[in-house]
């Protein structure tokens, strides 16, 4: 009796994985196209629908309190009211240079890419001794608002691209001068 029992079991456990199933990943035997909002880490996703063919993944607690056009050093906002963005190569590198000028206080903030632009969104690792690898980047914050120049030795730089123009963020960036005085530098800037 015991042994009928089992093999009743057995059969139907068989039976029910020969039956069809409804399943929302399948649509008439074809396998529905992976998005950017499917809440579901594919493609070549870093995170749950965010990173590689996506859009980049951040940290939410900087990207919200970021402005655009706009730079915050240890707390205190600046604005570049004469924002002048402009992008040049040194050797194969490409270089976005903003600087802020109210006729007092200048300064220029410059972000170092191998190679150009991304053509999706993509993130940069901040290194101190740029040598031009894939995926990393050099900053330094140049000029009379600041005692020293200062450079950039960790942190992120998250780069956009949207139809129209790039979003270029970086979140708690650690920046340091000759004399080893460290500040956390966070900023947005649009550049077409």
């Amino acid at each position: 009796m015991k042994n009928i029992f089992i093999y009743l079991i057995t059969f139907l456990l068989l039976a029910a994985c020969f039956q069809e199933q409804d399943n929302p990943l399948i649509d008439s035997a074809r396998i529905i196209k992976a998005t950017c909002n499917d809440g579901i880490l594919n493609q070549d996703e870093e995170d749950i629908d965010c990173g590689g063919v996506c859009k980049i993944c951040r940290p939410e607690n900087c990207s919200e309190q970021l402005e655009s056009n706009s730079l915050i050093i240890d707390g205190e906002r600046y604005t570049f009211q004469d924002l002048y963005v402009r992008h040049y190569f040194i050797q194969s590198d490409y270089v976005i240079a903003a600087t802020k000028s109210n006729g007092k206080n200048n300064f220029k903030l410059s972000i170092r890419f191998e190679g150009y632009l991304p053509y999706n969104s993509k993130k940069y690792d901040i290194t101190e001794n740029f040598q031009g690898e894939e995926s990393t980047a050099y900053m330094e914050l140049i000029g009379d608002e600041f005692s020293n120049d200062y450079y950039a030795y960790s942190g992120k730089v998250y780069i956009e691209k949207t139809d129209n123009y790039y979003i270029i963020e970086f979140c708690d960036v650690k920046l340091k001068n000759e004399y080893n005085n460290e500040i956390n530098a966070s900023g947005k800037l649009i550049h077409d």
